[in-house]
C-alpha cells in the first residue's frame, strides 16, 4: 500500500535563513494543532501555501540543516505485540531532546497507518558520521 502524502510547511526565521518551505510528507501526521505538529514545528500547508510556494525536496532541507529527523517507536497492544519505527521530521532550530520529550509524553499517539492510536513509547536521534579520518 502506497503512503498517502500531504503538503507540509515549515516557516523558518533565524540568523541564517528566513522563509517558508513547502515539502511532501505523510498525511495526517502533522495535523495543525495536534501534538506532533506542535512538538516538531511542522504543520500541514494551507491551500494558499500549496498554490504559491515551490516544493523543496526533503533531502535538500535536511542537507541544508533546515529540518532534522528523529525516529519514534510505536508498540501495538495485545499478544503478540508488534513494534513499529516511524520517521518524524522537525524544525532543526528546536532541540531534538525537547522534541522527543514532547512526543513521548503521556497521551501522544501515532495518528495513522500501522500502529494507529497507539502511544509513542520511545525515540532516538540518528547518529551522523562527521568524518571517517583517524
Amino acid at each position: 500500500m502506497a503512503a498517502i502524502l500531504k503538503d507540509l510547511a515549515l516557516s523558518v526565521n533565524n540568523d541564517k535563513i528566513t522563509g517558508t518551505f513547502l515539502f511532501r510528507g505523510s498525511a495526517n501526521v502533522y495535523v495543525a494543532g495536534g501534538a506532533i505538529a506542535t512538538a516538531t514545528g511542522i504543520a500541514e500547508a494551507t491551500d494558499d501555501q500549496s498554490s504559491t510556494l515551490p516544493y523543496t525536496q526533503v533531502k535538500e532541507l535536511i542537507r541544508a540543516g533546515i529540518i532534522g529527523t528523529i525516529f519514534v517507536q510505536v508498540t501495538t497492544a495485545g499478544t503478540p505485540s508488534k513494534t513499529y519505527r516511524k520517521e518524524v521530521h522537525y524544525d532543526a532550530t528546536k532541540d531534538p531532546g525537547d522534541v522527543l520529550d514532547a512526543l513521548t509524553a503521556d497521551g501522544v499517539t501515532w495518528p495513522t497507518g500501522k500502529g494507529q492510536g497507539q502511544p509513542i513509547t520511545a525515540g532516538v536521534t540518528p547518529v551522523r558520521v562527521k568524518s571517517r579520518s583517524a
